[in-house]
């Protein structure tokens, strides 16, 4: 919404008036006039957002807001690139020694700015002769934030194939178009060698005000330096495949300074990440990255700096999850793997401390289950792979109010026995065991899964029958039974001694 635009950049100015303000001598007027203006018109957009308007006068105001919002950010953005980027590279005392950069830099965005801020004194005027304060009751759609084009970007996505050749790629990356905001380079063997080092600085010169870049399974031998120079990225994703044993992450990351997503997976060896590198990412929303460690074995991870962090996945435990995490208390998703039991107790508290965690992927031994009472007010998915659970566990995953999915996989659940009592899963909808090649008998009473839509079970070899309890489970739509014994599919056939337990579901497949 353009309440969210306009806050976004307002806390893109606080940081920079507060933290940069050697900067901006010369133009911190007019900055400080731009925060106050958007200021005072964000409270009307909080109201239209949350009334919803379809007021065509209401609607070209708040687009008329959210354009000169947008058209600030470019200006803002471009002065860093201007100004900071030189800045770090040559270190400040180098920087000011040649005032050149900076007084141009200063000029461009005193002058750009003075022109947004006689826009928005308009749109300010507009609102007051349209009594906008006052139609703010009357609507009820809102156009949707930042999904019209900004002009002059190019909003487009290229998606380069395997079938083409690196130099074409190299070709067009260099020579493109610069104000492209998206890139996408998929399946691309050999692109090191084409993409030397001069190609890379090329293209990361060309394209310094990309927002969003993806590279899937290009085989690559280092992430180069000069990914440090794209300090407007907003999403950066990059799988990479082949290269040397270990792929390490570049110090340079850290310029990064905008950036809410980071995804670095690789197929098949760890990625080992910089001693002060992505922890210095404070506006990351999104992480995902698979590593063994950091480049010293007393270092870890300082996820604990990382307070906006939102989702964090396929990360591997290690020492690090003992650290002190009172202030990292925002994730909504976590993945973990590796041998979890080493660290139960440790796991327990980092886990109890995400009062917002929605979606929880463990993948690893655990002696017991951890803690989940604490994060069961919002848990609505949970994944547990190589858990290898006794029996008493489903005694406590039963009670999760809000559990929507679950899935027990890779012998997750080593119990020869397993009870789910008449009130066990309130709200389930989606159910899967895989593996579970210990478990014999199965008791559901009636009254359980009174929610539950899919029912997937797979290779749990010793399971004698279906319970007799799902014949209740009026709600169960799809039933999927792979590689189960020849006894187990005879029962479960058209008129075979567990059909009547399960008759009433619309769709059942047995393989």
């Amino acid at each position: 919404m353009a309440q969210a635009a306009v806050g976004v950049f307002l806390n893109k100015l606080y940081e920079m008036i507060e933290k940069e303000a050697h900067l901006l001598i010369g133009a911190s007027h007019d900055v400080r006039l731009l925060r106050d203006s958007l200021q005072w018109l964000s409270l009307f957009l909080e109201e239209a957002d949350t009334k919803c308007l379809q007021d065509k006068k209401v609607h070209l105001w708040v687009t008329q807001l959210r354009e000169a919002t947008f058209e600030a950010e470019d200006v803002m953005d471009k002065f860093v690139l201007q100004i900071e980027l030189p800045r770090r590279r040559a270190g400040f005392t180098a920087f000011i020694r040649n005032p050149m950069n900076r007084w141009m830099g200063l000029h461009m965005i005193g002058k750009a700015i003075q022109n947004i801020n006689s826009r928005l004194e308009n749109i300010s005027l507009n609102q007051s002769k349209l009594g906008l304060g006052n139609v703010l009751d009357k609507g009820e759609q809102l156009i949707p934030a930042r999904k019209q084009k900004r002009v002059p970007r190019v909003e487009e996505v290229d998606v380069v194939g395997i079938e083409e050749e690196a130099e074409v790629v190299s070709k067009m990356l260099i020579d493109g178009d610069a104000r492209r905001s998206v890139v996408s380079i998929v399946g691309m063997g050999g692109l090191d060698a084409m993409l030397g080092k001069g190609n890379w600085k090329s293209l990361y010169g060309r394209f310094r005000l990309l927002r969003v870049m993806h590279i899937q399974n290009v085989c690559i031998s280092t992430v180069p330096d000069g990914i440090g120079d794209l300090i407007f990225l907003r999403y950066l994703s990059m799988k990479l495949s082949g290269g040397t044993f270990m792929a390490m992450l570049p110090s340079t990351i850290s310029n990064l300074y905008n950036l809410q997503t980071l995804i670095i997976l690789r197929d098949d060896y760890d990625v080992l990440l910089p001693e002060h590198g992505i922890w210095k990412l404070r506006q990351l929303r999104h992480l995902h990255i698979h590593f063994g460690c950091s480049p010293s074995k007393s270092k870890h991870p300082k996820l604990n700096e990382l307070t906006n962090l939102q989702s964090l996945s396929v990360i591997r435990v290690g020492q690090w999850i003992t650290g002190d995490f009172d202030k990292l208390t925002t994730l909504r998703s976590l993945k973990i793997q590796g041998t979890l039991s080493l660290y139960q107790i440790a796991l327990s508290n980092f886990i109890g401390k995400q009062n917002n965690l929605e979606s929880l992927h463990l993948d690893g031994h655990l002696e017991r289950l951890p803690a989940l009472q604490e994060i069961a007010i919002c848990l609505t998915k949970l994944v547990l792979k190589f858990s290898r659970l006794s029996e008493d566990s489903m005694a406590v995953l039963e009670k999760l109010p809000k559990l929507q999915l679950l899935k027990l996989l890779n012998g997750s659940y080593e119990g020869k026995k397993m009870c789910c009592s008449v009130r066990a899963f309130p709200v389930l909808v989606v159910l899967e065991m895989n593996s579970c090649k210990e478990l014999e008998d199965w008791t559901v009473e009636e009254g359980a899964f009174s929610n539950l839509r899919r029912l997937k079970i797979r290779m749990c070899s010793e399971l004698k029958m279906i319970p007799e309890g799902f014949r209740h489970v009026t709600t169960l739509q799809e039933l999927v039974l792979l590689m189960q014994p020849r006894n187990f599919r005879e029962r479960v056939r058209e008129n075979g001694l567990d059909w009547f337990k399960i008759k009433h579901v619309p769709s059942i497949l047995v393989s």
